[in-house]
């Protein structure tokens, strides 16, 4: 077992690295699974793209959670709900990640919709709030917008900025683009690739798979790279009609293992 004092240090360490290392904390088990992305629909991809939940025709809710086996202290989670409203799909969304030291926690609201049989448009605003131990907290605005497409099939492709103020208060949070495609390369076998680039964290790019190999039970595998490769290992199965329980592992080199667990309602 570590000393408090080396896991402490440990702690300040994983708090600069997360300055230059966004996959650090992911937001939800896509992400961790790097099985969701700017192309992804439905919830599992609106944390990259707001237009994901164009095409929702039933409420959906995510409730997400993950902490590194090193340092239990910190972690992320997330609730993530939507709700088809007229040709509008509305979004709400909160986030949390850090230690009791040092933390973020954003709100956010967005809205999507299907322009037609092919193209989806989405956007969110928020507010994040970063506090720290002997500082005042810190307000940030938040705003991203995206589109999707439907290629040919069940392949899409997505595109959006996120972190509009940035262009304006030019500042953290910087804006940040993201580009993803998603498709079925075989009946059950859903490929995912997703590549986001901003002024804070640099290149960051997902590849997964998810293989339903039941009517019940889906795998995943995924490498995400930003700076460092980190593969991932997760499952999913349906507990009960539109409940879904979803497990997930990602492997830091230097930082260990990372599981998450993810409860969903209303996922196809």
């Amino acid at each position: 077992m570590l000393s408090q004092k080396a896991t402490l240090l440990l702690c300040l360490l994983l708090s600069c690295l997360a300055t230059n290392a966004q996959e650090l904390f992911p937001v939800s088990m896509g992400q961790l699974a790097a099985t969701s992305g700017a192309a992804t629909d439905d919830l599992s991809g609106w944390f990259d793209n707001p237009a994901a939940t164009g095409r929702m025709e039933h409420p959906g809710m995510h409730l997400f959670g993950a902490s590194p086996f090193v340092a239990p202290g910190w972690g992320s989670s997330s609730l993530i709900a939507g709700l088809p409203s007229g040709k509008n799909v509305l979004v709400l969304a909160a986030h949390t990640r850090g230690a009791s030291y040092f933390n973020e926690t954003s709100v956010r609201l967005g809205s999507a919709r299907a322009l037609n049989e092919r193209l989806r448009l989405g956007l969110h605003v928020g507010l994040r709030a970063q506090r720290a131990d002997n500082y005042e907290p810190e307000y940030l605005l938040e705003a991203g917008m995206g589109l999707q497409v439907r290629l040919f099939g069940s392949w899409r492709a997505g595109a959006a900025v996120m972190g509009l103020p940035g262009f304006v208060l030019d500042r953290y949070p910087a804006p940040a683009l993201h580009f993803g495609l998603t498709g079925a390369v075989e009946e059950g076998l859903q490929l995912n690739f997703s590549i986001a680039q901003s002024e804070v964290f640099g290149l960051d790019w997902r590849a997964g798979l998810a293989w339903q190999v039941q009517p019940a039970l889906v795998l995943t595998a995924g490498l995400r790279h930003a700076g460092i490769a980190q593969p991932s290992l997760g499952l999913g199965w349906l507990l009960h009609r539109k409940w879904s329980l979803w497990l997930a592992t990602q492997y830091h080199p230097r930082l260990g293992w990372t599981p998450g667990i993810e409860l969903r309602f209303g996922q196809r």
